[in-house]
């Protein structure tokens, strides 16, 4: 709880959210504090010494083409938390301004006053679902499943402009780094990368020997041709902490069940395959670009084919040509190296890949790493509620 509240109070304190409501605490918003609002759920959630998940931190997000005023999204989210079985529990609710897109946080606690905790399992399925369509209807908001074949909330890559502030670019970092960690499937460092590349942004874990990688440390960077540019990030100060740590068990996790999104790349790849047509390496990537698809290939100093790697934008994953179970043999037959291209050609070959989205529905229920909060992780108020930072100047 202390982790979620202090994400979004520090929202607060540098502009970026507004609190908007807060329901069962007893008094108006002026009077409540960072104390007074943890304390409010801290009662309840040492009613139950068993239950460890005892928060619950949602996130409701909105179309840019919709129109909400503060009091229509504090309506929203106190009937949202009804119709989810929540609207007898305290909870918070906040505006957020840091994406384009309008969104809300709500935080509460799944403790009820008699020390039984709030079922919340299949909650998005069962109820938050339901209660998203019957809201849209009746709030005269554009349906989430007409948005979705639609480009209206896209993810786009990190702005290169050397110089961006510090707060702006670490807001572009950490929007980039939650969404990609949160949204996409990757077993390795190296896949995330492959991933992140598309979006101008690195994840760091230091140089061998450095003091960074033996303490296992990883920042996220925003990059451009390879050279790291703007002050980096660190993992741990990123809303979810998305560290190597955490990387580390989700790269485990994904690699048992990886094979579950192959079925899009698979399929493309083997229709083109099937032609009786042989493709240049450029011809094949444009193709497969079209289908949000990115492809890398790795030739010898022969030509030969050692290597290619599948960056799928739409199934949101990494895939090699084992995993969708292709021989490299017959990839290496039916492409065409390319011949060697003009300084002016190859410049623009690596341009940043412009058409992955990452589609952001319109009123969900995001159950992401972070959003259900254990109370023994996170544990510790910010330092920015134990004392005022000065505001640095960066100089021209």
């Amino acid at each position: 709880m202390r982790g979620a509240l202090s994400y979004n109070e520090r929202k607060i304190s540098r502009g970026e959210a507004e609190l908007l409501l807060a329901s069962r605490f007893g008094c108006e918003l002026p009077s409540l504090g960072f104390t007074e609002k943890l304390n409010r759920f801290q009662r309840l959630n040492n009613r139950s010494q068993t239950v460890t998940t005892n928060t619950l931190h949602l996130s409701l997000n909105f179309s840019p083409y919709d129109k909400l005023d503060d009091q229509k999204l504090q309506a929203i989210a106190v009937d949202y938390m009804n119709r989810i079985g929540f609207g007898n529990q305290p909870f918070l609710v906040y505006r957020h301004d840091d994406t384009a897109h309008p969104h809300i946080h709500i935080l509460t606690s799944i403790i009820r006053p008699n020390g039984r905790p709030i079922d919340i399992h299949n909650i998005g399925k069962l109820k938050s679902e339901p209660a998203r369509k019957d809201i849209e209807r009746e709030y005269d908001l554009i349906p989430a499943e007409s948005m979705k074949r639609e480009v209206t909330l896209p993810l786009y890559p990190a702005s290169l402009d050397d110089e961006l502030d510090h707060q702006k670019s670490k807001l572009v970092i950490s929007n980039i780094v939650m969404e990609v960690t949160s949204l996409y499937h990757f077993t390795s460092l190296d896949e995330l990368n492959a991933i992140l590349k598309d979006y101008n942004i690195v994840a760091d874990p230091g140089i061998p020997g450095s003091r960074m990688r033996e303490n296992g440390g990883l920042v996220y960077s925003r990059v451009w041709h390879g050279n790291k540019i703007g002050t980096p990030v660190k993992a741990s100060s990123i809303y979810g902490q998305p560290t190597l740590k955490f990387l580390q068990r989700k790269f485990k996790r994904e690699l048992q069940r990886k094979h579950l999104y192959a079925t899009h790349t698979a399929g493309i790849v083997k229709s083109l395959l099937e032609k009786p047509l042989r493709f240049t390496e450029t011809r094949f990537k444009q193709i497969l670009a079209k289908r949000k698809v990115r492809c890398e290939i790795q030739r010898d100093t022969q030509g030969q084919l050692l290597d290619i790697r599948f960056i799928d934008h739409f199934s949101k994953t990494v895939l090699s040509y084992q995993d969708i179970k292709i021989p490299i043999e017959l990839l290496g037959s039916k492409l065409i190296q390319d011949r060697q291209k003009s300084k002016t050609e190859n410049k623009q070959q690596n341009q940043p890949y412009s058409e992955p989205q990452v589609d952001l529905s319109q009123l969900t229920l995001k159950l992401l790493k972070g959003l259900l909060v254990n109370e023994n992780e996170g544990s510790g108020i910010s330092p920015e509620f134990l004392k005022k930072k000065r505001k640095k100047r960066k100089g021209n």
